[in-house]
């Protein structure tokens, strides 16, 4: 259980951070430009649509959206469009939704799985599926207090007195 957690925590960290980075560079160095929704993609229950715009070399694009929704958007919707100039496929809607929070949440997400998994690999938290949690306040309280990293070790193997917490 902890690899997969591990794994899925890292995964969404790092896939947050590279749509960030995408995002970063179309805002400073990408074009805008006004684009429709030509048709909407159903795949697995969510609709991705395809949009078409022109680019300032004249070229049509017509690709389809990396984000789906529930709901198919309207045909014919208009958008604004951020594109890579030296590669134009490489696009999104031009709205802080898209280009910013959608990647802080994958991040945001993931650094809290992580340090869920970690304060859990060390016997620090323990989860139940009653949904109680158990804090081991004393090891924790030690922890953060210690400077040394043998600590973290001996932390798992110690009996201590501990509080549950109802969620």
């Amino acid at each position: 259980m902890f690899v997969i957690s591990l794994i899925i925590a890292v995964s969404m960290v790092y896939v947050g951070g590279i749509a960030w980075q995408r995002n970063e560079f179309l805002l400073r160095y990408g074009n805008k430009a006004e684009g429709i929704i030509f048709k909407n993609n159903l795949v697995k229950g969510m609709y991705y649509p395809v949009v078409r715009f022109l680019t300032d070399k004249h070229e049509w694009i017509t690709e389809e959206l990396n984000t789906g929704y529930q709901r198919a958007r309207k045909e014919g919707e208009k958008l604004e469009i951020l594109y890579n100039p030296e590669n134009p496929i490489q696009f999104e809607v031009n709205s802080t939704y898209h280009l910013q929070i959608i990647p802080v949440l994958f991040m945001a997400a993931g650094l809290i799985l992580l340090s869920l998994t970690v304060l859990q690999l060390f016997g620090l938290i323990e989860l139940y599926r009653s949904g109680g949690t158990q804090l081991q306040w004393p090891q924790l309280i030690q922890l953060l207090s210690d400077d040394t990293l043998t600590h973290v070790y001996s932390v798992a193997d110690e009996k201590v007195r501990t509080m549950t917490v109802e969620r």
